[in-house]
C-alpha cells in the first residue's frame, strides 16, 4: 500500500491525519476525529506563529531622515502574523503633525491596534500591533507608574506588547501583574522594547514567568548593536508546546535607532 493510500484509509476510519514540514522532513501526526475539534493542544504545535518587534523611533533613522515608507517596507518583507511597533507618534510636532499610526496602516496594508502611552508636543505617542488577521478581543492593561500592556487574543494564543513604566520601583511592581496575564491554556507571547539588558533584575524576574525566544540578540544601536533591549518571549508554562523556535535580527541598520527582531515558533 502506498503512503497516500495508508493515510487515506486512516481518514476513512475516523482518524485525523496532518503533516508538517521541518528541515526537509515530513512529520505525520494522527488524532482521533472527535478530538480534532475539542483539543487544540494536539494540533497547535505544528502551526507556525511569527512575530516582529521593533522600536521605530517615530520613523527617524540614523541618517536623520524621517521615512515611514522604509519602515513599512521592512514590515512587509518580514511577512509575519503580528508586528509590534513602539515609539509611534500621532500628530506631534516631532512627526510634523502626521498621524503615523494611520499612515503605517496604509503603507503596510495591515490592520492596526493602537495604544496611547503618553502625550508629546500637542499629540500622542504610543505603540501598536499590526496584524494580518484581526484578533477576537483586544484590551489595554494599566501597569503601575503609567506603563501599559496592549493585549490581543486569538483562538489559540495571545499577544501582549509591553511598555514598561519609567521608574525602577514601578517596573519592579509591574512584574507580578505581567506574569498574571498568562492564562492556563493559552500561550502568551510578550513583545517589546523592555529597555533592559538580560542580566538586569527586571528581566531576570520576568524570566520566572516567560521564556525569551530571541536568544538575547543585540538590537541597539542599529548601526553596530551592542545591547539587547528588544524581546519576544513566551509564557514559560507553554514553552514545551513549541518544539522549534527561530529568531533573526533583520539587517536594517538605518531606518530607526533599533534593529527589528523576528521570531517564528512552531
Amino acid at each position: 500500500m502506498t503512503r497516500r493510500g495508508f493515510l487515506k484509509g486512516l481518514g476513512t476510519a475516523g482518524l485525523g491525519v496532518g503533516a508538517t514540514l521541518t528541515g526537509g522532513c515530513h512529520y505525520y501526526y494522527i488524532v482521533k476525529g472527535e478530538l480534532m475539534q475539542t483539543n487544540e493542544m494536539f494540533v497547535e504545535p505544528f502551526r507556525r506563529k511569527s512575530f516582529l518587534t521593533w522600536n521605530i523611533n517615530a520613523g527617524r533613522g540614523l541618517d536623520g531622515v524621517r521615512d515611514l515608507a522604509r519602515i513599512a517596507a521592512v514590515v512587509k518583507k518580514a511577512d509575519v502574523a503580528v508586528t509590534a511597533l513602539q515609539e509611534i507618534d500621532r500628530k506631534t510636532v516631532r512627526a510634523d503633525g502626521e498621524d503615523q499610526f494611520t499612515a503605517l496602516e496604509t503603507l503596510t496594508g495591515l490592520k492596526g491596534i493602537w495604544c496611547t502611552t503618553g502625550t508629546r508636543s500637542a499629540g500622542e505617542a504610543g505603540m501598536a500591533l499590526f496584524v494580518k488577521t484581526e484578533p477576537a478581543k483586544t484590551n489595554v492593561v494599566d501597569l503601575p507608574g503609567g506603563g501599559k500592556v496592549l493585549c490581543a487574543d486569538y483562538p489559540s494564543y495571545s499577544v501582549a506588547l509591553l511598555n514598561l513604566p519609567v521608574k525602577d520601583g514601578d517596573r519592579a511592581a509591574s512584574v507580578a501583574k505581567i506574569i498574571g496575564l498568562v492564562e492556563a491554556d493559552r500561550p502568551l507571547f510578550l513583545l517589546g522594547d523592555w529597555g533592559e539588558e538580560p542580566t538586569s533584575d527586571l528581566v531576570q524576574k520576568l524570566r520566572r514567568g516567560f521564556s525569551v525566544l530571541t536568544g538575547f540578540a543585540k538590537t541597539y544601536p542599529a548601526d553596530e548593536p551592542t545591547s539587547c533591549v528588544d524581546y519576544v518571549a513566551l509564557s514559560l508554562r507553554h514553552r514545551m508546546r513549541f518544539e522549534h523556535v527561530g529568531h533573526e535580527v533583520l539587517p536594517e541598520a538605518v531606518a530607526s535607532d533599533h534593529r527589528p527582531v523576528k521570531v517564528t515558533a512552531w
